[in-house]
């Protein structure tokens, strides 16, 4: 839909810190979602409250739909729900921090699992003077990763909760 000036219209876009498509066809508004997104290879966030803004929330990588007196259709679409606009800075700065530190958590789990079997098997092998012998077996991973998950979900929910307490979203929302 967007046939003139559509470079420059997504080089100014990308300028912006936050760009509002309103007054437009509900394709043009999946179009805008679909520009910026290609154009800065990141992540999309789009938020409505009416049936016109699906087709925008479908096509962002991440929709925000809001309750309104249009009616449920965006917030049955949208990634997210929230009743009122005041609560998208709570969505998204509280709960997108615990989501992003939950995240890196599970990383750095995996991670950490990986660099275990892995250094066992180093030292195992130099052991061995390199003979041809696995130390471990398919039963002793899933031992292994048995304990080490229960041991460490149960470490990381007591420090998470412990972590997760130190800032509070009240403290937190009126500086990000």
């Amino acid at each position: 839909m967007l046939t003139h000036f559509r470079d420059a219209f997504i080089t100014v876009a990308v300028k912006l810190p936050a760009v509002v498509a309103c007054r437009c066809s509900p394709t043009q508004k999946a179009e805008v979602a679909l520009l910026i997104r290609r154009k800065t290879k990141k992540r999309v966030c789009c938020i409505g409250d009416g049936g016109n803004d699906v087709s925008m929330i479908q096509a962002a990588d991440v929709g925000v739909g809001i309750v309104g007196k249009e009616g449920r259709q965006a917030s049955l679409a949208a990634d997210f729900s929230i009743e009122q606009f005041c609560y998208l800075t709570k969505l998204l700065v509280w709960h997108g921090r615990n989501s992003y530190k939950r995240s890196a958590k599970l990383a750095q789990f995996v991670i950490h699992r990986g660099l275990i079997i892995s250094v066992c098997q180093t030292v195992f092998s130099i052991a061995s003077k390199f003979e041809p012998i696995a130390l471990y077996r398919v039963s002793h991973f899933r031992v292994f990763s048995t304990f080490h998950l229960r041991l460490m979900s149960v470490v990381g929910l007591a420090l998470g909760w412990v972590c997760d307490r130190l800032h509070c979203s009240s403290c937190l929302l009126p500086r990000p």
